[in-house]
């Protein structure tokens, strides 16, 4: 088994640097075990699949070799080898590190990498700033290749060098520096991140206003820049007097953040508007649908009914779990 340098920098790291300073920062210094958040873990299956979809594609024109070690991937590249497979490539001087599900060999017998990812848009930072790595690690001019999830394939040249030289540089700095960065909290990343309980502790003994749903981290920013940095603080502010910011430059969304603010400080129900509720029998309609399945039994139809006088006993629902349910709920309905 291949030892691996824990100071190397991974081309994989870029996820969790595009996501959040603190969360890479925290991988580097005090790493932890965890199981994966059951969505991430559905996505990485979906990935897998997808990936040996394209090992398939590959096999049925080319011989295909699989790594098994760095050693390995290097013998099969001097040998030639038209395709390998979870290769492994290494650069200790570089201090870089990565896992190419392919390697492809040019024309010209150098070798491209190549990643099988889900994603429909090869703009995505993450992969480039993979794939730009580990054409650093092949130390050639040839693009590197993405198998998109949407069938397209897309290449990556030297348009991501930039990214690429941003990544490795404050992964460098990041690896030395003693303190953990400072972020702001986001209800979508935070909750499936491994350190969830480390960091969201301290943003609620810190009343950060980045706790507050729907309010976005740059507009953390310029609020605490202008002195307002706990909930209490913006609780206590009069709505016209606080500046215009990013996302927060009208008069109704000021009063709005405020108070939700005092609503959250206070823990009460604070109605910014009178509700007149439709007489007569409430209809509601959802329908949730699972974009990852392959098949078309994949979605869920339901209809709420709620009659006067409102209560728990005038509820009634149609319910259909597939397409072939689909007619006979509407005619139920």
């Amino acid at each position: 088994m291949d030892k691996i340098n824990s100071k190397l920098i991974k081309a994989s790291d870029a996820v969790s640097w595009v996501s959040c300073k603190r969360r890479i920062w925290l991988q580097m210094h005090q790493p932890t075990e965890y199981e994966a958040d059951p969505f991430i873990q559905l996505l990485c299956d979906a990935g897998l699949q997808h990936e040996r979809s394209i090992l398939q594609q590959l096999r049925r024109d080319h011989t295909v070799f699989q790594a098994t070690s760095f050693d390995d991937t290097s013998a099969l590249m001097q040998q030639g080898a038209p395709v390998i497979y979870q290769a492994r490539l290494q650069n200790n001087e570089k201090g870089l590190i990565g896992f190419p599900d392919f390697l492809i060999r040019h024309e010209n017998g150098l070798y491209q990498a190549a990643d099988a990812k889900l994603t429909q848009r090869e703009n995505k930072k993450a992969l480039q700033i993979q794939l730009g790595v580990y054409r650093r690690l092949l130390n050639n001019q040839l693009p590197a290749i993405v198998f998109l999830g949407d069938g397209r394939t897309a290449s990556l040249g030297n348009e991501v060098d930039m990214l690429v030289n941003a990544f490795i540089d404050d992964m460098k700095r990041l690896q030395i520096q003693s303190d953990q960065p400072h972020v702001r909290y986001s209800h979508s990343r935070c909750r499936i991140c491994p350190y969830f309980i480390h960091c969201r502790a301290q943003f609620e003994a810190k009343q950060d206003i980045s706790l507050l749903h729907g309010m976005h981290g740059r507009t953390a920013e310029l609020l605490a820049q202008a002195g307002i940095h706990s909930i209490a603080q913006l609780a206590s502010q009069d709505a016209e007097n606080l500046p215009d910011v990013s996302h927060l430059n009208s008069l109704k969304r000021k009063q709005r953040v405020v108070q939700q603010a005092r609503s959250v400080l206070n823990d009460e129900i604070i109605q910014l508007n009178e509700v007149i509720l439709p007489e007569g029998t409430w209809v509601h309609f959802d329908i949730e649908d699972n974009p990852l399945v392959t098949t078309r039994n994949r979605h869920v139809y339901l209809w709420g009914l709620l009659a006067p006088p409102y209560t728990d006993k005038e509820f009634d629902y149609i319910w259909t779990d597939d397409e072939a349910q689909d007619y006979v709920g509407w005619l139920s309905f």
